[in-house]
């Protein structure tokens, strides 16, 4: 028997998941990938929005995964593969962390 998770994320960012304007999710401690997860939306919303699906994780130091997810663009194409964050915002997410992983978003909805 699976445990349902919960994600918290900012209400900017899941609004890009829902629009599909963000491909990508980033975490220090990423959850199962194998079950679709909650998205509960931070402040000022604080509530369960709705769902997403990842289809596959890759891990490593931040700067290795910036890399790899832009490069990902030539698999998915440019227009289906956006990391849904600024390179800013990402280092500024990923600083002093061993490590980060990325979660190639499959199915989202509310």
């Amino acid at each position: 028997m699976q445990k349902e998770v919960i994600l918290s994320i900012h209400p900017k960012y899941a609004k890009a998941i829902y629009e599909g304007r963000k491909h990508w999710e980033f975490r220090t401690v990423p959850p199962p990938i194998d079950q679709p997860i909650y998205i509960y939306e931070t402040a000022p919303i604080c509530r369960v929005t709705g769902m997403v699906s990842f289809a596959y994780a890759v891990s490593g130091v931040p700067e290795y995964i910036w890399n790899v997810v832009k490069s990902l663009g030539h698999f998915h194409g440019a227009g289906m593969n956006k990391p849904g964050i600024s390179r800013d915002a990402f280092y500024a997410y990923a600083k002093g962390k061993p490590s980060i992983t990325a979660l190639r978003i499959e199915v989202q909805g509310r």
